[in-house]
């Protein structure tokens, strides 16, 4: 019996060795070695893929998912017509589609004269951008497409509820709503079971904004993810950092913001300056 656990522990590392360094030459004249292959079933078209990536010139690293993207970088994959009927792709397609769950592989792109141009001198020696890659997760494409219209259907729910909502404010019959001494108010839906949101805490939040007269300028609903930042740490206007403060995971509620704790007097987008602004948010 150990003879033979021994033997099928053998032969699965030497399978695995033979997996190892097979390269070959995509259909958008990147060069791919595969590293390693878990025998997990690849990608498809209009799959979403989830890697790392780490991207060097000869030794150098110029940039790795792992500082801006931790927990892996999202790659949605094209549609077959798209990929076969593009004379280029992006070396994440490519290589994506050859990699299952688990593989990693290498892939090369050639630098054009342009490229090396903005490289700095030390690095101008070298003929090919290396990409090292592997994949964490995969979601596939019917999965996708069911929850987009997951996401469809909510955010015509929410966007009948905030025009309601908007529209009681707006005529003055909106009741319950709290204000605080910096102008902002809001109207707590939903108090939610989690902890309180402490500052500087990273956060996922769904958000509908909207400006009084029932207009929405932006959403997070239709796309289906929530908005990742850090509460209170200014990397959102003044009103959403002071309003989310306040909140508990798992809430949901209205913030009202006047101007200054918006954009002000600069128009931002479809937001015209002055606008005060609502937001239907709920914490996840």
């Amino acid at each position: 019996m150990k003879k033979l656990f021994l033997s099928i522990l053998l032969l699965s590392a030497f399978q695995l060795a033979a997996q190892q360094g097979k390269e070959t030459t995509s259909k958008h004249g990147y060069r791919i070695i595969t590293r390693a292959d878990m025998g997990q079933p690849k990608a498809k078209f209009m799959d979403e893929i989830m890697v790392h990536v780490g991207v060097y010139i000869g030794d150098s690293l110029m940039q790795s998912s792992r500082v801006f993207a931790p927990t892996g970088f999202k790659a949605p994959m094209p549609s077959e017509d798209e990929f076969n009927n593009t004379p280029s792709a992006p070396v994440l397609v490519d290589a994506g589609l050859m990699m299952g769950v688990g593989d990693s592989l290498t892939a090369f792109m050639r630098i054009d004269s342009f490229i090396r141009t903005t490289l700095p001198p030390s690095l101008r020696k070298f003929n090919e951008v290396r990409y090292e890659i592997k994949m964490i997760s995969l979601v596939s494409g019917e999965t996708k497409r069911l929850e987009r219209e997951k996401a469809m259907a909510a955010f015509s729910e929410i966007s009948k509820k905030v025009g309601t909502t908007v529209a009681d404010y707006r005529n003055g019959t909106l009741r319950n709503v709290i204000g605080k001494p910096s102008g902002l108010k809001y109207l707590v839906v939903d108090q939610g079971k989690g902890a309180p949101v402490q500052k500087g805490e990273n956060i996922a939040c769904h958000y509908y904004g909207s400006l009084t007269n029932g207009t929405m300028f932006d959403n997070s609903f239709e796309r289906g993810e929530p908005l990742e930042f850090g509460a209170g740490t200014g990397q959102m206007i003044a009103g959403f950092d002071e309003g989310v403060l306040g909140l508990n995971h798992g809430a949901k509620a209205y913030l009202f913001m006047p101007p200054s704790l918006g954009y002000g007097d600069q128009a931002s987008g479809p937001v015209p300056a002055n606008a005060e602004l609502i937001f239907y948010i709920e914490i996840q």
